[in-house]
């Protein structure tokens, strides 16, 4: 500090009641006492930094472990080595149950009885003469008499093909002329002829049977 200034700086502490001597023997003090804190700064710490050797009772200080590192291993003070920690992922199983359903279908068949109607027709056949003594199936033009007593009664065949014996005494220019196309047309005790053969065109007449 400059003489002539702490001279000054003196005087003005005098006049408020403090000495030279006091001012002095103050600033000596607080010198002290500010190079025994420096001396205290400078001593070695409590605890071992980071890197300083850490064997025996010597700690490290707050966030530093005393472990192998550096050259030969040897124990020092080191900031922790982060440890990962690895947590394994939850495993899910999913169990999937399938389910069969089996549908039966029954089938119900239902039969209806058929009914079949029969209707039956009788058929009367037309009246025919009786054959008498004339021969089955006689399908001629010769005259072929039939009667002991009549002489008019003669084989014939009807138009249904039947063999009979009836008597044509009174027919005569009946070939071409077709009087009937059954027995039924000619009546009670008749037959209807059929002549074509003999005339060598469709003729047919009724003719009366004979019974004897």
């Amino acid at each position: 500090m400059d003489p002539t200034k702490f001279d000054a700086f003196a005087k003005r502490l005098a006049a408020g009641g403090v000495s030279r001597r006091g001012v002095l023997r103050g600033l000596g003090g607080a010198l002290l006492a500010g190079l025994g804190g420096a001396g205290a700064a400078g001593a070695d710490p409590a605890c071992r930094g980071e890197g300083h050797p850490c064997e025996g009772n010597q700690d490290c200080c707050a966030g530093l472990v005393c472990a192998a590192s550096g050259p030969g291993a040897a124990l020092r003070c080191t900031a922790p080595i982060p440890t990962t920690t690895t947590t394994a992922a939850p495993t899910t199983t999913t169990t999937t149950s399938t389910t069969s359903t089996t549908t039966t279908s029954t089938t119900t068949s239902t039969t209806t009885p058929t009914t079949s109607t029969t209707t039956s027709t009788t058929t009367t056949p037309p009246p025919s003469c009786p054959a008498g003594s004339c021969p089955a199936g006689f399908n001629s033009c010769e005259s072929l008499g039939c009667s002991a007593t009549n002489p008019g009664c003669q084989c014939s065949q009807s138009v249904e093909g039947a063999t009979v014996c009836v008597d044509v005494s009174h027919v005569s220019g009946t070939c071409g002329v077709q009087q009937c196309t059954s027995s039924a047309n000619c009546g009670m005790g008749q037959s209807c002829i059929d002549s074509t053969k003999c005339c060598f065109q469709p003729t047919t007449y009724c003719a009366p049977c004979c019974t004897t």
